[in-house]
């Protein structure tokens, strides 16, 4: 995996965020990473580095550098979507806190999620406004990265001075040590100047009605990978196997061995409306932030170029390969084991070769110990699709990718 960084943007106002319904008076809590990837090009096409930057990103055979989607933080805690695969986590029938409910959770807990290990309910608590798991400590759960409020907006007439009807919209207004972070995987040489698109992209600002002034930024902040999302599994072993956990939306290239009917994942529509034109972008198919997915090596995935026939430029929706290595207990996994030891050579039966014990019947010194029982599995519900070969990529994602893209229209449905 290559080198990386997190980045924290620290937002000074409301962020409208649109939702995938395009309702004004919803919004998301995560600014997915195509989304950004499309605020970070026009960053790029403004202080003049457009062409280096589709050619290590959409224009690259497998994209150099790679940036996830951003998720909230509050304080030190980095919040994420948990590994598919292991939740909600086992709890008793007794249970109190709604686990389901959560769709976000402090990424230091992911390794006891992996181990399968379950967390105690004084402790944790799932906000219902942030959809987030938080830790309750003393004096109470901690501040929520944010709030969900609406505000009502009016054009005025600038020659008559009269207002035309009020609109209300939904918006994110964040506390005071919050913001989003994301992760991005990038070569050394290139680091300097990601992080100069994400200064020029925090100060233009990103989502929605930014010409109120809303999903502006104070400086981000630069940060080393935590140990979270970089020590997690090394590879597989006798017990697990090796997953992906994406941190970004997620579209299959050509070159993905993916088995689909072994991850569990789920999709999400995306579409959207040009940065330029505000015409309606192509709507497709992406694997969800969270998801697990089973490969045989690091996913790479793609950039598909859905402007159309006749537009001036290419427009990118990414979908690049944003993941980390898991431990994982998939649907298969025993069977094969089973299969495998079907197939050894069957040992010598040691009782029929040992001398009898007169002391205890004969049908008490030849029963069968009870069975051990199958270890659990924790899955949840899978969605088997057929393999993306390079012949039929663009049935899934409509094939390999420019770019000039940007999700962010005030009306956009991202």
């Amino acid at each position: 995996m290559a080198s990386g960084f997190i980045v924290r943007l620290r937002p000074l106002g409301p962020w409208r965020l649109g939702p995938s319904s395009g309702a004004r008076d919803r919004v998301d809590r995560v600014l997915h990473s195509d989304t950004l990837y499309s605020a970070l090009t026009i960053a790029a096409k403004q202080i003049g580095i457009l062409d280096e930057w589709l050619g290590v990103t959409a224009q690259a055979a497998e994209p150099v550098v790679r940036v996830g989607s951003a998720f909230p933080y509050v304080g030190r805690t980095l919040l994420a979507p948990a590994p598919r695969h292991v939740w909600p986590p086992a709890s008793g029938s007794a249970a109190r806190t709604r686990w389901k409910a959560a769709r976000l959770v402090p990424i230091h807990v992911v390794p006891r999620l992996l181990a399968y290990e379950s967390l105690k309910e004084d402790r944790w608590a799932v906000d219902p406004v942030s959809e987030a798991v938080l830790p309750v400590e003393k004096f109470g759960e901690v501040t929520p990265p944010f709030r969900v409020t609406t505000r009502r907006t009016a054009a005025v007439d600038r020659v008559t001075g009269v207002s035309g009807e009020a609109a209300s919209v939904a918006c994110l207004e964040f506390a005071d040590n919050a913001g989003m972070w994301c992760a991005v995987f990038c070569p050394d040489e290139w680091r300097a100047r990601v992080q100069s698109l994400f200064r020029f992209t925090a100060d233009a600002g990103v989502g929605g009605e930014r010409s109120l002034g809303w999903g502006a930024s104070a400086e981000p902040l630069f940060e080393e990978l935590p140990a979270a999302l970089t020590s997690q599994v090394a590879d597989a072993d006798d017990h697990h196997e090796l997953g992906y956990w994406l941190l970004g939306l997620f579209a299959p290239g050509a070159s993905d061995k993916v088995d689909w009917s072994r991850g569990s994942y789920s999709l999400v529509r995306r579409s959207g409306r040009m940065h330029d034109r505000g015409a309606l972008k192509a709507e497709s198919a992406m694997v969800e932030e969270g998801s697990v997915v089973v490969a045989e090596s690091l996913p790479a995935g793609l950039a598909r170029d859905i402007a159309g026939d006749g537009a001036p430029h290419p427009v990118y929706r990414a979908g690049f390969g944003v993941a980390v290595p898991v431990p994982v207990r998939l649907p298969g996994f025993y069977e094969r084991e089973r299969a495998m030891a079907a197939l050894e050579p069957v040992p010598a039966d040691p009782v029929a070769e040992a001398p009898a014990n007169e002391s205890e019947p004969l049908e008490d010194s030849l029963a069968s110990p009870e069975p051990e029982p199958e270890p659990e599995t924790f899955v949840v519900e899978t969605n088997p699709i057929p393999p993306v070969e390079a012949s039929d990529a663009e049935a899934f994602e409509d094939g390999p990718a420019i770019a000039n893209a940007d999700e962010n229209k005030p009306e956009d449905a991202q």
